[in-house]
């Protein structure tokens, strides 16, 4: 079955000839007789629903209608597509179209981003909501930090997915009100393990949701650590 998978994404590279594209797969089925002759095609309408056709042929992530979402995976998406996340404070490490998909759902959004072209190009897309800031990348410096520089209110979800991801998770910890909620995307990475176990032993719970997600041909894991009395309701 992976080897099927993996003809599948090699197949789509195709995209925008989909109609060859499903040719392509009905060769492919000689190749792996014990799959079902309608398999391709269910894997194509589903990945077109879910919006990875969408996302992989523009190479950023989409929903299917070609709206912004973050670059989870589609379990997390759905788990979040679940809870209500009106009057929600969120902070993120790391920014892009994760920025403006929270910035529909949550209340308010800071953002901190380390690259200064992607920073500039996303700071036109940004609406009134979402708080931008630009910090130079210096491990344990002042991009790792911003989140204790914005305790005017307590953040209800903190984001990690951007650089030096431990030094956040400490930054984090040192605040005067953590997050009930923290997700943290690419949790698979063992060079994590660090801030992954500097969460849980500061008594955060936690849950994997893995999967396919947009635009990657392979699967992933975003992770959710949170409080009992936390904000997603888990």
């Amino acid at each position: 079955m992976l080897g099927a998978m993996r003809n599948f994404v090699k197949a789509t590279k195709l995209i925008d000839r989909i109609p060859k594209i499903e040719q392509k797969l009905d060769l492919l089925l000689w190749e792996t007789p014990d799959i079902p002759r309608d398999f391709f095609p269910k894997l194509i309408e589903s990945a077109r629903q879910m919006g990875w056709l969408e996302s992989a042929k523009q190479h950023k992530p989409l929903t299917a209608d070609g709206e912004p979402c973050p670059w989870y995976t589609y379990p997390m998406l759905h788990f979040l597509g679940t809870r209500h996340l009106g009057g929600l404070r969120v902070f993120e490490y790391g920014s892009g179209n994760s920025t403006l998909w929270w910035s529909r759902k949550a209340t308010s959004v800071v953002s901190v981003e380390h690259d200064r072209a992607w920073f500039e190009m996303i700071s036109r897309k940004t609406p009134d909501n979402v708080a931008y800031v630009y910090r130079e990348l210096v491990p344990g410096g002042d991009y790792s930090t911003e989140v204790t520089r914005h305790q005017d209110a307590p953040f209800d979800v903190v984001v990690i997915d951007g650089r030096d991801r431990v030094n956040c998770a400490r930054a984090t910890m040192n605040l005067k009100a953590r997050p009930s909620a923290i997700i943290w995307d690419n949790s698979e990475r063992e060079r994590y393990q660090e801030g992954y176990d500097l969460l849980t032993d500061s008594g955060y719970r936690r849950i994997d949701f893995d999967g396919f997600g947009p635009v990657n041909g392979r699967p992933w894991r975003t992770s959710v650590f949170y409080t009992p009395d936390n904000c997603p309701k888990i």
